[in-house]
């Protein structure tokens, strides 16, 4: 899994075969980093990737660069904290997103795209997923990394 702050890309590599790109329902190699959250009391599901370009008001992004940091670095590493709708988790020392009304962990919005990835993995290959590589930047701090790790298990990644 390439984790990056805007795309996701997958690939697949099973025992004896070459590795094989995942593509994903639009037919692309990469897929939007973002989540469209449904308003409240909808029947619509949250919608990852593309879809959720749509409709950026409602939607987060740019969530993998909130993984692991305080709200304080944050702020003073980012000067625009309304795009991301960035708040302070003051319980867990910690950045969430949301719009006030709901709000999550950086983690679970992760776990979310996670677990988009990993349906669109066993939909190629017609095998459960349980173990994944997730690539990071070099400067992910032991804090990010082990956040990212939570991520992974949250979406039952190994």
């Amino acid at each position: 899994i390439d984790f990056g702050s805007e795309w996701i890309k997958i690939a697949v590599i099973s025992k004896g075969t070459r590795v094989e790109t995942v593509l994903n329902e639009n037919s692309k190699r990469k897929s939007l980093c973002a989540i469209l959250l449904p308003e409240q009391g909808s029947n619509v599901p949250r919608q990852i990737g593309e879809a959720a370009a749509s409709r950026p008001h409602k939607s987060l992004m740019y969530f993998r660069e909130t993984l692991g940091v305080s709200f304080q670095t944050y702020q003073q590493q980012n000067q625009d904290l309304s795009f991301n709708k960035v708040l302070s988790d003051d319980k867990r020392n910690a950045c969430k997103l949301g719009d006030g009304a709901e709000s999550y962990s950086p983690e679970l919005l992760s776990a979310m795209a996670f677990s988009y990835i990993k349906a669109r993995a066993q939909d190629h290959i017609q095998r459960n997923v349980t173990k994944a590589v997730v690539t990071v930047p070099p400067h992910f701090t032991s804090n990010q990394r082990k956040a990212l790790a939570s991520a992974c298990r949250i979406a039952g990644l190994d």
